[in-house]
């Protein structure tokens, strides 16, 4: 877990970061029965597939059980990953950014589907100072990575 977070605040300045989460359609034939669940919003019959990188765009987990029609929000709240980081089963490295300020525990960074949780975080969905946009732009460009590994 040290690694992980180390290499993302090197890259990327994102503070005990140690993946991105995000999901993904992948098409496939309409199935024969409940063929209306697989059926996506980008209007064809796929499998939601959501997985998690590293820093360098390397998987680290990926949950395909979902039919196209689920919201990736509802998705990785009963991924398996998920389910680790609620009960402290993965590597935990809490780090004090500033000495005497609250420690920050590992975290995924998502896009705005996913619902902000102490393990999971995402950009404003509006800026109302400059610190924001520079966090919105480091958020965004640190989950790129996600983008990118699913057309690696």
């Amino acid at each position: 877990m040290q690694v992980k977070t180390a290499a993302f605040e090197v890259k990327f300045g994102m503070t005990q970061a140690f993946g991105c989460v995000d999901g993904t359609h992948i098409a496939i034939k309409r199935p024969v029965e409940n063929s209306q669940d697989y059926f996506c919003h980008k209007n064809f019959f796929s499998v939601n597939v959501q997985a998690v990188c590293d820093s360098s765009g390397l998987f680290m987990d990926v949950d395909y059980r979902w039919p196209g029609s689920v919201h990736n929000g509802k998705v990785f709240a009963n991924s398996s990953i998920n389910r680790k980081l609620k009960s402290n089963s993965l590597p935990i490295t809490f780090r004090s950014v500033l000495p005497g300020c609250t420690k920050i525990p590992n975290y995924l960074i998502g896009d705005p589907a996913y619902a902000l949780t102490p393990y999971c975080i995402k950009e404003y969905s509006t800026c109302s100072s400059n610190e924001e946009v520079i966090f919105n732009n480091m958020s965004h460009t640190a989950r790129n990575q996600i983008e990118c590994a699913f057309f690696k």
